[in-house]
């Protein structure tokens, strides 16, 4: 069976690209919501701080629960980041998007590897 690149990944992004909506619009505004917690701890990696810190990850969470227009918590209560600091780095090159758009292209790359990867088991 010869396989064709170039449509294969168009079906993939197509796919992954309806799955990031479907939990977008059923879940929203809270589809991916664990990214906030990845989404600080970049932010506080980059400006050197300690992505650990609780009051440091509540503090960095406030203004970007704002921006995705979620509901406030306390101002102590935060999603606490425990995992490797590599999962912060990897989470850099989204910053500059902000984050109501770095949490759609995290749910977009998400849906994404799931669609790649069913399909692999497929083949």
């Amino acid at each position: 069976m010869r396989i064709y690149p170039l449509p294969q990944l168009a079906a993939t992004i197509s796919l992954a690209l309806i799955l990031a909506w479907g939990a977008e619009t059923v879940h929203s505004p809270y589809a991916g919501g664990d990214h906030i917690a990845f989404h600080a701890a970049a932010a506080l990696l980059w400006k050197g701080q300690n992505p650990y810190d609780p009051a440091a990850e509540a503090a960095m969470q406030r203004p970007l629960e704002r921006a995705a227009n979620w509901a406030p918590r306390e101002p102590e209560e935060c999603l606490p980041y425990f995992y490797p600091p590599w999962l912060a780095q990897a989470c850099m090159p989204l910053l500059p998007l902000g984050f109501p758009v770095a949490r759609l292209v995290w749910l977009f790359l998400m849906a994404w590897s799931l669609v790649g990867r069913l399909l692999s088991l497929a083949t």
